[in-house]
């Protein structure tokens, strides 16, 4: 495997086992954890360099099985190109062999299955019935909008908040330098000051709240 992550080529080596598996048409398979426990230290170190099929053969005969999938994924350009070939150990000659191309890894992942049972049918000599072209699936992309959301309730609820304080203020002050404090002068302080609470109540509110789906956004 070359320029890609061992959990991926994990993940993609499962989905294989389990597509020849539900193919029905082996009576065992065994995983490459499986060969590993199989082999001895020195059987697994002449297997790294062991690329031609005859020595590939010899693996297999190794283990006792019939066929062996020998798989191969590399990355360039941004692109996955995965290879597969099976070998029958005791011809030693590749019976089946698949190469697929794939834009991302989410195309990869989504046609393993369909892969591995493509690939059981053809070592029977069947059409593997994969189309010539791998599906696209678009890289699943993080929605922005709980952050930008978040941060524009926190900007109108600070500004919110902060505006009542002046507002306060400024009507204070007014009250206080109107020389006639008459029945009209007071209804205008306390219409400030509801306008105020109002201001100071739902800023506070607007704010805290796009704070919490702004953080809620960060965490996704």
């Amino acid at each position: 495997m070359h320029g890609v992550e061992p959990s991926l080529a994990a993940l993609l080596g499962g989905n294989l086992n389990t597509a020849f598996q539900d193919s029905g048409r082996f009576g065992g398979v065994i995983s490459s954890a499986d060969v590993q426990a199989m082999l001895s230290h020195e059987q697994q170190a002449q297997a790294l360099g062991c690329d031609d099929t005859s020595c590939i053969a010899a693996l297999g005969g190794a283990l006792g099985v019939p066929l062996l999938v020998v798989p191969s994924l590399g990355r360039a350009g941004g692109r996955f190109i995965l290879n597969l070939k099976v070998i029958a150990v005791e011809e030693a000659e590749t019976v089946a062999r698949l190469t697929r191309l794939y834009k991302n890894e989410a195309s990869l992942v989504s046609e393993m299955e369909s892969v591995g049972s493509g690939l059981a049918s053809m070592i029977f000599g069947e059409k593997s019935n994969l189309p010539a072209l791998p599906p696209l699936i678009q890289d699943e992309v993080k929605s922005q909008m709980p952050q930008y959301l978040g941060a524009g309730m926190a900007l109108v609820g600070t500004v919110s908040f902060v505006s009542s304080y002046f507002i306060a203020n400024a009507s204070q002050s007014t009250f206080d330098n109107t020389a006639n404090k008459d029945s009209q002068a007071v209804d205008a302080l306390l219409g400030n000051q509801t306008m105020v609470t109002g201001l100071w109540g739902g800023g506070l509110l607007l704010g805290l709240s796009g704070a919490g789906l702004l953080s809620w956004g960060l965490m996704q």
